[in-house]
């Protein structure tokens, strides 16, 4: 399956889609701030970044962008109450959480 690094500022949370994704067959990383997980990206690309809108430091918005700019580029998910205006709705999931959703935006993404 793939690697997916999370970050969330809630540890709570954090550990709970590391369960989730984990149950999956994923292989998950965790950080609460989006320096921690340039730090992590810095050792080791994921497949997939799902981090929230607005984290602690740069926001996920912010880490986004950067992330786009770089090769190879991981796919990004965003998570939040409200869709930012620039995440467009393929990858944007809304907080609380359904994880149907979730489920059916890893698999579009790591296509």
């Amino acid at each position: 399956m793939a690697r997916i690094l999370v970050v969330e500022e809630s540890a709570v949370a954090r550990e709970a889609l590391r369960e989730l994704l984990g149950g999956e067959g994923h292989a998950v990383q965790l950080a609460a701030t989006t320096a921690e997980a340039e730090s992590m990206i810095a050792s080791q690309v994921p497949d997939l970044v799902l981090t929230e809108a607005h984290a602690p430091g740069i926001d996920g918005l912010g880490l986004a962008r950067r992330l786009r700019a770089q090769a190879p580029a991981p796919a990004v998910l965003i998570m939040s109450v409200f869709r930012p205006a620039e995440v467009p709705p393929e990858a944007f999931l809304e907080k609380p959480i359904d994880l149907e959703r979730l489920a059916a935006l890893i698999g579009r993404a790591l296509v």
